[in-house]
């Protein structure tokens, strides 16, 4: 395994990214992703560190980047909005026709974290994109709730109404409910329309459903979502809880949460661009059981 940082040039600034190759000529090539809220350098993600290694022991490429303003890329970024993705979408084209560049792979596949998993299913309706595993997204579009909170959040009345217990239950909260949305992104729904080429897995832990009621409503209308789609294409669009905390929380995991997390990123990773080692279901669901047996001591 061999790996190389590269700078890659983008309108007016560079972006930092991590090349790791394998030994052999790479059968594949996995993009990661990152959410936006990372400020170290490369691959301060522990989970694509790992997986970069396994797959590499695979003979799969893989990068992983900084946008703008985060880790070692240059340039300075203005506040990240979730519902507005065209820079990050711009920036991981870059880095992806730069890898092209190097590596004659065909297809690619992606592994999102957080934010990420929002560019990563734009991503699909590329038609060279295998598929896209997004871990922890927030697929909850934002509704008048959110901009009301960031226009007027920190206001002085806005202030005095959260430190009153009884304005927070009699107006923050009914407005709060009437105002929020519910709907998913639809950039789920672009990319369920691609799934005759590609694939989709999203992963959330059940620890971050439990705190997170947007993720949690995201859920149950992805899984409905599911259950809707034509019988051919179920095999290829998942949602799956895994008994974990949040995806972002990785590095935070105890041993058995980790392995569990790095063994379906990497099986799901290796089966869509071919060649998966079926002992690795074996290895994953044995990693679940000694999650499990954890949590239950």
């Amino acid at each position: 395994m061999r790996e190389q940082p590269i700078f890659v040039p983008h309108e007016s600034g560079h972006l930092a990214a991590v090349v790791t190759l394998p030994d052999q000529t790479p059968r594949g090539l996995v993009l990661m992703l990152p959410g936006a809220s990372l400020d170290e350098s490369i691959g301060s993600y522990l989970l694509f560190q790992r997986a970069a290694s396994r797959l590499a022991e695979t003979g799969i490429a893989s990068m992983r980047m900084d946008y703008f303003g985060l880790g070692d890329s240059t340039s300075d970024a203005e506040a990240w909005e979730l519902g507005s993705i065209d820079s990050a979408l711009g920036q991981a084209e870059a880095v992806l026709a730069a890898a092209g560049r190097g590596l004659e792979v065909d297809r690619f596949a992606i592994a999102a974290l957080c934010y990420g998993g929002r560019v990563a299913l734009r991503m699909t309706s590329r038609r060279d994109c295998a598929g896209a595993v997004c871990l922890g997204p927030p697929l909850i579009e934002q509704g008048r709730w959110t901009q009301l909170r960031r226009r007027y959040g920190t206001s002085g009345l806005a202030v005095a109404v959260r430190r009153s217990k009884l304005m927070r239950r009699t107006v923050l909260r009914p407005l709060r409910r009437a105002l929020s949305e519910r709907k998913t992104t639809s950039l789920v729904q672009g990319a369920v329309h691609e799934l005759g080429h590609t694939r989709v897995l999203i992963l959330y832990g059940e620890g971050e459903i439990s705190r997170d009621a947007a993720r949690q409503r995201a859920a149950r209308s992805l899984n409905a979502m599911g259950e809707r789609l034509d019988p051919s294409a179920t095999g290829r669009f998942g949602v799956e809880l895994l008994p974990t905390d949040a995806m972002a929380g990785f590095d935070q995991m105890p041993a058995p949460s980790q392995e569990l997390v790095l063994d379906r990123v990497v099986g799901w990773l290796e089966e869509t661009l071919g060649g998966r080692d079926a002992s690795l279901a074996e290895t994953t669901a044995g990693a679940r059981e000694a999650v499990l047996a954890a949590a239950a001591d």
